[in-house]
């Protein structure tokens, strides 16, 4: 073999370890970018010199073939074949690089979508923080609030009320029950704006079960009248075909609603007439859902309020104009409102209707069977007395109002300064109910509700309800978990407090 030969091969050899040694650099460089990021500034120059060894070899590589053709007489191949082929080797590792390249690029990219995401995930992580703290401090503030606002109130009311016990003459009794009315009065804008805020946050649910809807309108006329409001602005009752419906519902909820639109009514009524009709339309199917109606009409229009956006807050909230001016709706208008809409209800105005303004209410609601009437508030069986209930408060006023509250719808009462005096009292037996206040001072209400259960001897479990002003979520999950069996909201609604008692006392006896 002639030297020309021994040459050309020699140069293809180094040329193609030159290529390996190229490729072997190319792959470790990706490798140590992903696993070893500080290497890789200095390792790009080694790539470099890599690049520039490997292409000298290669232009060296063809100028080897081509002297190979040319001296070599016996080459059976043409230097246009051999050509080709070296260019397909140099195609290929072209395509090498650039796939390469390519991937350098695609992973920077992936890397910075990465950062990115990271980035955006850590900012709503932040801002979800942020939230969730400026919600507990506007919880934990409205329940500061209110408890601040009720406790005044209610040492109003029982200073009124110890006051009326004395003898008075006329005109002093008439200033004692312009106090109670007012701070009545003030006692419901407060539950009202707590109610507000439940629906603002979402955390007002129904309480739903049977119930009967003329029942309902009845009382709710007849608590306007002793308001004081029958003479000047009588209230009409028409109810056609309600006499036997029962309905489930939430009757609290539904009874604030019909006050509400009542005593908007009444106020924008003076020296007229307010009509209250309702309607029943049962259900066409069988399990199906009627609809009840109520339509509340004022006797004299309402100049310059003809749509929704002026009478609902809500509404006109929602259309970013002002809220109600002073003589116009109030907060109890868009509460019904929001009421109305959690039951899945409608609410709508008539400001065109002969004579007045008209609202209009349509409540979808199940027909109820009366064998699923909850058991009547009687009382527990020992004898003719009320059921016996343990009133605990470290405040005295409210002790004092609860047990006065209580006495007079038949229970009886006893009173226990605190969660150490209500656990020794527990421990004697004979209470029907206790009434727990959670916010005390030394044991608080979860507190001495374990250590009572901890206690009490087996099969004879007293009901235990919490009654607190709190707004705190997980309030309802912290009492039942202590042990409590229901969470009750101040002011002490009766009617439910007396239908979860004789539920309660009914499981007990079975």
């Amino acid at each position: 073999m002639s030297l020309k030969t021994e040459l050309s091969r020699w140069f293809l050899e180094w040329r193609l370890d030159a290529l390996g040694v190229a490729a072997l650099a190319v792959i470790g460089l990706v490798r140590a970018r992903g696993l070893l990021p500080k290497v890789y500034p200095r390792a790009g120059d080694w790539l470099r010199k890599l690049c520039l060894a490997g292409g000298i070899l290669l232009i060296g590589a063809v100028l080897a073939e081509a002297a190979t053709f040319l001296l070599d007489e016996d080459a059976n191949v043409s230097f246009a074949s051999l050509l080709t082929v070296r260019l397909v080797l140099i195609g290929e590792t072209a395509a090498a690089g650039l796939l390469l390249y390519l991937a350098f690029r695609q992973r920077k990219r992936l890397r910075r979508a990465e950062q990115a995401r990271e980035a955006t995930e850590a900012q709503l992580l932040r801002a979800a923080s942020s939230e969730a703290g400026s919600e507990r401090l506007r919880d934990d503030f409205l329940t500061v609030a209110e408890q601040e606002l009720r406790a005044p109130l209610q040492d109003l009311r029982a200073g009124a009320q110890g006051l009326g016990t004395t003898p008075l003459d006329g005109r002093q009794r008439e200033h004692v029950e312009a106090i109670l009315n007012h701070a009545t009065k003030m006692e419901g804008v407060l539950q009202d704006l707590v109610d507000y805020a439940r629906l603002e946050q979402g955390r007002l649910g129904l309480n739903e079960r049977p119930f009967a809807p003329l029942e309902v309108l009845h009382a709710c006329v007849a608590q306007q009248r002793t308001k004081g409001t029958a003479p000047t602005c009588p209230t009409q009752l028409s109810a056609d075909g309600l006499a036997e419906v029962l309905v489930w519902g939430d009757r609290q909820r539904f009874a604030q609603v019909v006050a509400k639109l009542l005593g908007n009514a009444i106020g924008f009524s003076p020296g007229g007439a307010v009509e209250l009709a309702a309607t029943w339309t049962a259900p066409k199917f069988a399990h199906g859902t009627g609809e009840l109606c109520l339509r509340i009409k004022e006797s004299r229009p309402r100049e310059g309020q003809r749509g929704q956006a002026e009478l609902f807050p809500a509404f006109a909230a929602a259309r970013g104009t002002q809220g109600a001016a002073p003589g116009q709706p109030g907060l109890g208008l868009g509460l019904a409102y929001r009421l109305v809409r959690l039951m899945d209800g409608e609410i709508t105005v008539d400001g065109d209707a002969p004579g007045g303004v008209e609202f209009i209410v349509a409540l979808p609601l199940r027909p109820a069977a009366r064998s699923e009437l909850p058991p009547t508030a009687a009382a527990p069986d020992r004898g003719s007395r009320g059921p016996r209930v343990l009133v605990v408060d470290d405040l005295e006023t409210n002790r004092l109002l609860l047990e006065l509250f209580l006495q007079r719808h038949g229970f009886q009462t006893e009173v226990a300064e605190g969660g150490e005096a209500a656990i020794r009292r527990a421990a004697r037996g004979g209470l029907d109910v206790i009434l727990m206040d959670l916010h005390m001072p030394e044991t608080d209400g979860l507190a001495a509700t374990r250590r009572i259960r901890e206690a009490e001897p087996p099969g004879q479990r007293v009901p235990i309800f919490a009654l607190t002003a709190s707004l705190a979520r997980g309030t309802r999950e912290q009492c039942l978990e202590a042990g409590m069996d229901e969470h009750l909201t101040k002011p002490l609604d009766i009617e439910r407090f007396r239908t979860l008692l004789v539920r309660f006392l009914a499981d007990a006896r079975r």
